[in-house]
């Protein structure tokens, strides 16, 4: 059977799982005109790679003068691999191969062995078979050949072979003898590049497979499983594309569905699982390529391309390279090797070089948005440009078509920061509370002032000052709102003296236009800044205005003739309806001579649905001579192009037509060549295109309603100003001409009609405006539903892209604007222009890696020179060069979202085009590690700086980070040597250092430190545990510590000079860089050594926006690949380095067996384990343990002190505050207290700490940190930690709340996945390290989770509000909050197996609570897992779990998914039931029980409601909520200290709970009159503080009955009548019930009146809750009722029965029930039950429901044990199924029709729904009819 080829389509080994829409003959025509001309002629066959030479020197250098590499290859074993083998020794299948139909007839129409004839395309189809019970596995390959003509896919078979995969068992390591179905599939695909290795045919090549994670792998699109096999398949296609001059092509073959070839393939993989092997007349020595894990495979590929371009590679001899130690030769200028490394940076054009005459065209508006009068009842928050949906792109419409380059507007009620809208960049001043006021300017990217330049120089809600360039000179522009009439001239007055002085001190000199909304009338007083045109009668504002005119030397246009158009007015006024001016545009005085032209512009609208404000533009003409200054701004290449699989051709033909320099060529020269080849063929093919503005989802219609809108508000302004002039003409004829009466003038048809359309206007305005206001909402909400439904209808595979468009990624998500750009140096001044500002930045950044401003010609110049004078060692280890695959690697792992570096390359780049670029740029990677020499142009990076979240600090150099966004080659180099820098560290990294540590999260740190406090409260011993967070850690690296001196022309003082290191620190520093670097020290690989001091000479960074480069001198180069192991080197030297008897006395010793298990050996010798410090990057967490309390506070501070000893002679500053570097601290056992009272009481929580070389420092003591994520606490609480992980859960839900999680056009299920992702996520990160819960902590994580999982539900969409904790869970498909914990526990459990550090093994030992949270885990999973897997309890079983989370991982996780899929289902049983109960009965009603009984037995009561209520707290609850009550000591705690007996408490709360437990101190507060014996302390108490009494101690009164004094004076005011005078005086006053008696008691023994005292006594004896109350509240609670649900059971009783009707019966009818309701009369008519449940059923007179039979036996149905999931999920079914038709047939039951149910299980499996069928079957008590429902069970 043959394919035809456009159905399945050829992946090419770039291209993902799309498969390409072109033919074979259509890519090899592309490769053949797009490759052909770039190939390098190949060598001829017979060429041995043992006459190879470098085609660089003439003759090889002598030993003493070049360097040298022993390979662990050569070139007789490359010649013996490509022995060629001819096409004639293919055989044919042998004939036992099983199912041989799939593929005899065609086989029986090949040809084996037959040669391919010119044009033939060679398919090679592999497959693997794996027989998991015996664990053997096979291979096989099956060759055929398909015409380029027909394309008919398989082709004409010509051969197979195959074989067993134990065959390269002698060749691979102990740990990797264990094979599986992938590497069966990899077996194949490597046998199948040997073959086309060694056939010769140099035409293309098909390989087909059947598994597409095997076929991407070896294609090197996707990474490989870390496996020896894996690797040599890899380097195996790698140099076949190498050696052969054609194309490989890669297509997935669908598994067994008719491919002939894929079918022959599968049938003798099979036989080669079993043992059997035909693998002739190929040959492979597995055991020399694959031994060491394929040491010598990973140079194959290398090999190859020596065969075929020697001139590019260091000359090779046998299996020895050899290269000299010269750098290379330098025929470039330095211009043209940085030059495409600063693509990024802003270029003048060449025209500049010129004077030229320029003339500039302005346009200039100022509109106040939308007053605060606005009469519409709108929201303060919805006003202004803020909140309203659309109205900001409706204004930006409007500007741009108007050609408005710089807008000032007003009100516009935004929050500060920067905001972008299409073209415009929008400064915004921010608002006052309640959204008042506002002020933004708008600067158009075309504008002739540069928005780019643009620097705020003063902001608030009413004013704005910005500074930006304009024809190289600086301009100042003044966005204002003055105050209006209604205010004080007083505040009038002072608001324009705060603007003439915030002005005066920026103007120096500078140009203003300023754009002011003045409230002000100017006109009648005329001079050189106002004119007389349109003049009004000047006011107080408007004088004030003219002085500030004066002092800007500016002009208002408007108010000159030859300037104004038109009729001036901007401001309809409210009381007169007149238009008066109010708004202003003013410009320099300068300007006055150019073309200035100003307008109303009642066309510029935001879609306001009234007249208030209209807008004012200003077209100005200037003219200026000199030099043009116009940056050229780079082409950008389009990211998403270059993913795109139907572009890769033309990429991999700029790819393929890289120039290819020889061996000799500079390194810098040899990128500067590649990177400019590739950028300017990717700029030219994939230009970025121009992006699509923000808000164009608006409807045609949202576009025609403002235009009408528009046009409105143009109308209205004409015919007011033709109403205005009418008027005005009447005035001037009445006053000449005493007989014409105004009255009479002003009259008439026109007149009437000018108003009436007047009207209409305003009437079209408000209905349009509304209209265009609503139109807006749903044009967002329909494009919102556009994005929800891309999502619903995406694939799989694809759903992640089409959520970008919704929710962005984390890193790209902003929770406000941005900063204004308004910068204050550290002195406090302010920078006042954008020259000022990007130099600011230059100086902070360089004082942070110790950077000197330096050019191009001299960077480049020092780095050749460095270069030039490396002298390395003779010979070079080849077991630590990074090989081809490795840099491979390395690009494919580019993350291809990463901005792109100054180079411009996008990431996207490395990750979809790995193998080419690998291709291309591999020759260059290896000359950067033979001569250790790195390309200059990538030593850099473009430096960005992104705001910080502290508001505090926003405007300074400290409040923002730097971001160094390197080229994305230089970091796949970087990531290439990273290996050499893992490896080295791994061997010297400290125990607990995680940071950087494969498998090693941060989990793993809090872990430890959460346990160690554990530990030390177990064993009673003072801990502590010191957090230090680094200053700038990375930027404050000397270099020379760790890497030796030399690297560089600064001195190490001038070097740290910025580090402000004392003398002697100094020479401590240059003592470790003379003599102990620490490279060095550890004897680190020459090579790593010689590499690792060229990547940190030489560097160099740009700032984002400026020109001049920086070469610096410090740090490790935040942000590339090796800075973190390069910083993890040095940080673990300095703490090797500290030592002291402190730290050793200090030093925790934990008692441990050596196993690795939870559960220890009881019987097995335990030995002290120190555990030492958790570093995690540059966090810091030290661990210390006291002898004894008192100890404690000297042992922390000495180890504080120390700590900063060590670190400061290296650079390193500790920054000190409570969530910097402080410590928690937890004294136990004797003199514990007193020890508490020394640090918290007596230091307040700051311990002094002084270190040697430097001043006092106070350490903050802290009862809880966030360490590494999580939350420690000195208590060992998770409370924060919860409440911290919810809150971020909340924030993210929040995010997406509208768009994704809450959208209800997205599937539940897709919402749930998405939920799961981007929600739970975030909240279980590092949960699996918590301990077991107690209730508090439990209550509030499962809440939460709950909670959220309900929002995800939407219930005010669906209208579903009463949900049962199960239901929710079932509907949404997420596992229960117990599931998910246990499952990140089991999962941190595997992370500790296969990586855990021993210290935390040594600690786990110790950790009781959480080795019953790993018990309760494994006694969940073994709850779905029990009898479908071997393991047992994880205490009795725990050699099997180790063996099992340790070797086998993947199958753990599937046993965790399979796990908690189980319990989804399980719960979902749960969740039926409850459905049901609440579809077929009400909810019970919990009645307050009236009981006599249970009314004695309560002590309190609430006399208002005549409730009663079993305990003080539930009273309390009731009358706190119901009556505001407080206790007593609520009441009188004041401050922290109690004013009766003196005693001093950490806070105010602990103050209320000692006064309610103290009765004595609570009634000597309380009573009247008296005064306190103490002051109040107001003062702030730490929380760990202990309770402290006063010296003066007074004498203890014996506390008597409590009272109430309030009570007791109104009863001895009181002059009762009655009993119930006295009773309703009692009622008045809201106290426990037994205070009331007790001050009625104390008033009866004060009373003399016979009388009265009778009416108390009565009272007091009714004073008892069985007397005054009728009910009692809550439930018992010693109840134990679990229900979630009780419903409310009504007996159905039998009503007559209709003798027409049929019975309906399903499954089988029931004799003895037909006779017992005497049916057998009535016919019966069958029924299935899919029909009972959509009722598609007769009306009938009775109904005998048999159930079927259950899939799978079950004891308990809704807690069921553990089965296979399949079998699971078959009950889940055949529950919703009985259900549904069970409620059918309760409904019939209700309306009086007699009904049988028959389970088939008993009613004690079926609880509780068993016992509440079986309650509605009994009689009813209260009637004579019977139950018409009848149930039975099968027994």
């Amino acid at each position: 059977m043959a394919w035809d080829l456009p159905e399945h389509g050829i992946l090419d080994p770039l291209f993902s799982k799309k498969l390409l829409p072109l033919r074979i003959a259509e890519l090899f025509s592309l490769r053949d005109s797009s490759f052909g001309s770039a190939a390098s002629p190949r060598l001829a066959a017979s060429l041995s790679v043992h006459d190879v030479r470098s085609s660089g020197s003439s003759a090889t250098p002598p030993a003493h003068e070049g360097r040298q590499c022993v390979l662990p290859c050569g070139a007789a074993d490359v010649d013996s691999l490509l022995r060629s083998v001819p096409f004639c020794a293919l055989r044919p299948p042998p004939t036992h191969v099983q199912k041989p139909e799939r593929f005899l007839q065609w086989v029986a129409e090949g040809c084996a062995g037959r040669s391919p004839t010119p044009g033939e395309i060679l398919v090679l189809t592999s497959d693997g078979s794996f027989n998991a019970v015996e664990s053997r596995a096979g291979w096989a390959v099956v060759l055929s050949l398909v015409s380029a003509d027909t394309l008919r896919l398989p082709g004409q078979f010509i051969g197979c072979f195959y074989g067993s995969v134990s065959d390269f068992l002698p060749a691979l390591l102990d740990e990797e003898a264990s094979f599986d179905a992938y590497l069966a599939e990899i077996s194949g695909l490597l046998w199948a590049a040997v073959a086309a290795l060694q056939l010769p045919h140099n035409a293309s090549v098909l390989f087909r497979a059947d598994n597409w994670a095997a076929l991407q792998g070896v294609a090197g699109n996707v990474s490989l499983k870390d496996h020896t096999l894996c690797t040599g398949a890899r380097n195996l296609h790698i140099a076949h594309q190498t050696v052969r001059g054609a194309q490989a092509l890669y297509q997935h073959v669908p598994g067994h569905a008719g491919d002939c070839a894929n079918e022959l393939a599968d049938g003798l993989a099979e036989l080669g699982s079993r043992g059997r092997s035909e693998a002739l007349p190929f040959h492979f020595n597995a055991c020399f390529w694959l031994s060491d894990r394929g040491l010598a495979i990973r140079w194959l590929p290398h090999l190859c391309l020596t065969r075929e371009r020697p001139a590019e590679v260091p000359s090779l001899r046998n299996n020895m390279l050899s290269w000299s130690k010269d750098t290379g030769v330098c025929s470039m200028d330095s211009e043209s090797v940085l030059r495409p490394f600063l693509r990024a940076v802003p270029a003048v054009d060449s025209c500049a070089r010129a004077p030229a005459h320029r003339h500039f065209s302005l346009c200039i508006a100022t509109f106040n948005v939308l007053s605060l009068l606005d009469p519409l009842p709108v929201r303060e928050s919805s006003s202004g440009l803020h909140g309203i949906i659309g109205r900001v792109n409706l204004l930006r419409a409007s500007l741009e078509a108007k050609g408005v380059h710089i807008a000032g507007l007003q009100e516009c009620r935004t929050p500060e920061g920067v905001m972008r809208c299409g073209p415009f960049l929008r400064l915004a001043s921010g608002c006052e509370e309640g959204s008042r006021f506002g002020v933004e300017l708008w600067l158009h990217d075309a504008s002739p002032i540069l928005a780019s330049s643009a620097v705020v120089l003063h902001a608030e809600p009413t004013l704005l000052v910005v500074s930006a360039y304009f024809h190289c000179s600086r301009l100042n522009i003044l966005v204002a709102h003055a105050p209006h009439r209604a205010h004080t001239e007083e505040h009038r007055q002072a608001w324009w003296a705060r603007v003439c002085a915030v002005c005066g001190a920026h103007s120096r000199g500078a140009n203003w236009i300023c754009l002011i909304d003045g409230n002000c009338r100017i006109g009648s007083v005329p001079d050189a800044h106002v004119g007389p045109w349109q003049a009004d009668e000047e006011d107080f504002s408007g004088s004030l205005f003219r002085d500030l005119l004066r002092s800007l030397n500016v002009w208002v246009p408007s108010t000159f003739r030859g300037c104004m158009e038109g009729p001036g007015g901007t401001l309809l006024q409210k009381r007169n309806g007149a238009l008066v001016r109010s708004d202003y545009i003013c410009l320099p005085l300068t300007w006055q001579s150019a073309f200035c032209s100003v307008c109303v512009a009642p066309e510029l609208s935001a879609g306001h649905v009234c007249e208030d404000h209209y807008a004012s533009v200003a077209q100005v003409q200037l003219s200026f001579t000199g030099k043009p200054s116009k940056q050229v701004r780079p082409v950008r290449i389009d990211a998403s192009a270059i993913s795109n699989p139907d572009n890769a051709p033309a990429v991999q033909a700029i790819l393929s037509s890289a120039p290819r320099p020889g061996w000799e060529v500079d390194v810098s020269e040899h990128a500067a060549l590649l990177v400019d080849h590739v950028y300017t063929g990717l700029s030219q093919c994939f230009p970025v295109p121009r992006r699509r503005l923000r808000g164009q989802h608006f409807s045609e219609r949202a576009q025609q309603l403002h235009a009408t809108v528009a046009r409105l508000r143009h109308s209205l302004r004409s015919r007011r100003a033709a109403l205005r002039c009418a008027y005005l003409r009447c005035v001037l004829l009445a006053w000449a001409q005493a007989s014409l009466d105004f009255t009479s003038l002003f009259s008439g048809h026109w007149l009437w009609l000018l108003r009436a359309r007047i009207g209409l206007d305003c009437l079209l305005l408000h209905r349009n405006g509304s209209l265009l206001k609503r139109q807006c909402k749903d044009d967002r909400n329909a494009y919102f539903d556009t994005l929800a439904a891309g999502i619903d209808a995406a694939p799989a595979g694809e759903v992640h892209r089409a959520v970008r468009k919704v929710l962005a990624p984390k890193r790209f998500r902003r929770s406000s604007a941005d900063p204004l750009p308004m910068l204050r140096r550290a002195d406090g001044t302010l920078c006042t222009s954008m020259d000022e500002v990007t130099a600011t930045w230059r100086e902070h950044f360089s004082a942070l890696e110790d950077g000197c401003p330096t050019s191009e010609d001299s960077l480049v110049a020092s780095c050749r020179l460095r270069q030039a004078c490396f002298e390395g060692s003779d010979s070079v280890d080849s077991g630590t060069v990074p090989t081809w695959d490795a840099f491979e690697s390395a690009l494919r792992h580019t993350k291809p979202g990463k901005a792109c570096g100054p180079d411009l390359l996008p990431p996207a780049l490395c990750r979809v085009f790995g193998s080419q670029l690998a291709q291309t740029f591999w020759p260059l990677m290896l000359k950067v590690v033979c001569h250790a020499a790195e390309p200059v142009g990538l030593k850099g990076g473009l430096l960005h700086h992104i705001a910080k979240p502290n508001i505090a600090l926003r405007h300074t150099c400290a409040g923002r980070r730097g971001i160094l966004v390197q080229s994305c080659l230089s970091k796949a180099l970087h990531r290439t040597v990273r290996a050499l820098a893992v490896k080295h560290w791994d061997t010297h990294a400290l125990p607990l250092q995680i940071g950087g540590r494969r498998g090693c999260s941060a989990a793993i740190g809090h872990f430890c430190s959460r346990a160690f406090l554990h530990f030390a409260r177990r064993t009673s011993r003072s801990s502590a545990i010191l957090f230090v967070d680094l200053a700038s850690a990375y930027y404050a690296v000397v270099r020379e510590t760790v890497l030796g001196e030399g690297l560089g022309h600064r001195s190490i003082e001038d070097i740290a000079a910025s580090l402000g290191l004392s003398r002697e620190n100094l020479q401590q520093l240059q003592h470790y860089i003379s003599s102990e670097p620490v490279l060095e020290q550890q004897d680190a690989s020459p090579l790593f050594l010689e590499l690792a001091r060229e990547l940190h000479a030489s560097t160099w960074f740009i700032l984002h926006g400026d020109t001049q480069l920086v070469e610096t001198h410090r740090g490790t180069r935040p942000g590339g690949s090796l800075a973190d192991i390069v910083f993890n080197i040095l940080f673990a030297k300095v703490l090797q380095r500290r030592l002291s008897p402190a730290m050793e006395v200090s030093l925790p010793k934990v008692p441990w067996h050596g196993q690795r298990t939870p559960f220890p050996d009881p019987d097995c010798p335990v030995q002290d384990h120190v555990v030492r410090d958790v570093v995690y990057a540059d966090d810091l967490a030290t661990f210390v343990v006291s002898p004894s309390a008192q100890r404690l506070p000297r042992l922390l501070a000495d180890v504080a002190a120390t700590t900063l000893d060590t670190l400061a002679p290296h650079g390193l500053r500790a920054n000190l505050g409570p969530t910097k570097t402080a410590a928690i601290v937890a004294p136990a056992g004797a003199g514990a207290r007193a020890a508490r009272k020394h640090l918290f009481v007596d230091m307040r929580g700051h311990m002094p700490v002084w270190p040697e070389n430097a001043g006092l420092a106070r350490l903050d003591l802290v009862t809880r940190y966030r360490h590494l994520g999580s939350y420690l606490t000195h208590n060992g609480s998770l409370l924060p930690d919860i409440r911290y992980r919810l809150a971020l859960g909340r924030a993210a839900f929040r995010e997406g709340k509208r768009k994704l999680f809450a959208c209800q056009q997205i599937a539940l299920g897709r919402r749930a996945q998405l939920f799961r992702v981007h929600v739970l996520g975030v909240v279980l990160a590092g949960t699996g390290a918590w301990p077991q819960l107690n209730a508090q902590e439990w209550s509030a994580f499962s809440g939460g989770l709950i909670g959220l999982n309900r929002r995800l539900l939407g219930p005010s969409a669906t209208g579903t509000w009463h949900m049962t904790e199960a239901q929710i869970l079932a509907w949404t498909g997420l596992p229960a909050p117990r599931a998910l914990l246990h499952v990140e526990r089991l999962r941190f459990l595997g992370q500790l197996v296969r990586s855990g550090p021993a210290a935390a093994w040594a600690l786990i030992g110790w950790y009781g609570p959480y080795v019953s949270a790993l018990e309760d885990a494994g006694c969940w999973l073994l709850s779905a897992l029990r009898g479908t897997c071997p393991l047992g309890p994880l205490s009795e079983s725990w050699p099997a779990w180790q063996e099992l989370l340790r070797d086998r991982p993947g199958q753990w996780k599937g046993l965790l998914k399979r796990a908690e899929a189980w319990h989804v289902q399980a719960q979902g049983l749960q969740a039926s039931l409850d459905t049901f109960a609440r579809a077929a009965w009400s909810p019970a009603v919990d009645v307050p029980d009236p009981s006599l009984a249970a009314l004695r037995a309560c002590s309190h009561a609430c006399l208002v409601c005549g409730l009663a209520f079993r305990s003080l707290q539930a009273w309390g609850s009731h009358a706190h909520r119901k009556h505001g009550y407080h206790c007593r000591a609520h009441l009188l705690a004041v401050g922290r200290r109690c004013q009766a007996c003196g005693l001093t408490l950490a806070n105010t709360s602990r103050l209320r709970r000692h006064l309610d437990s103290s009765a004595a101190c609570r009634q000597l507060l309380a009573t009247p009159g008296a005064s306190p014996l103490f002051p109040p302390d107001h003062s702030e108490g730490h929380p760990q503080e202990p309770a402290v009494r006063d010296a003066t101690r007074p004498v203890r009164v014996a506390a008597q009955h409590e009272c109430s004094p309030e009570l007791l004076a109104a009863l001895a005011a009181l002059k009762p009548s009655t009993d119930m005078d006295v009773y309703e005086t009692v009622v008045r006053f809201i106290s426990p019930l037994p205070v009331l008696r007790d001050t009625l008691q104390v008033w009866l023994s004060e009373v003399s009146d016979l009388a009265i005292a009778e009416m108390g006594e009565n009272v007091l004896l009714v004073l008892h809750p069985e007397h005054i109350c009728s009910a009692v509240a809550g439930k018992p609670q010693e109840s134990n009722d679990q229900h979630v649900f009780l419903p409310l059971l009504r007996t159905p009783l039998a009503g007559p029965t209709d003798h027409s009707l049929p019975v309906v019966w399903v499954g089988h009818i029931c004799p003895r029930w037909v006779q017992t309701w005497q049916l057998g009369a009535l016919p019966p008519v069958p029924c299935g039950l899919e029909d009972v449940i959509a009722g598609a059923f007769p009306q009938a007179a009775g109904f005998c429901i048999a159930l079927p039979s259950l899939p799978s036996p079950v004891s308990v149905f809704f807690r069921p044990d553990a089965m296979p999931l399949k079998c699971l999920r078959a009950l889940c079914a055949w529950l919703d199924r009985a259900l549904k038709a069970l409620l059918v047939v309760l409904r019939q039951a209700q309306s009086g029709v007699p009904a049988l149910v028959r389970f088939p299980i008993s009613a004690e499996s079926l609880q509780p729904l068993s016992g509440w069928l079986l309650s509605l079957a009994e009689l009813d008590a209260g009637s004579l009819r019977p139950s018409c429902f009848t149930v039975e069970f099968t027994p």
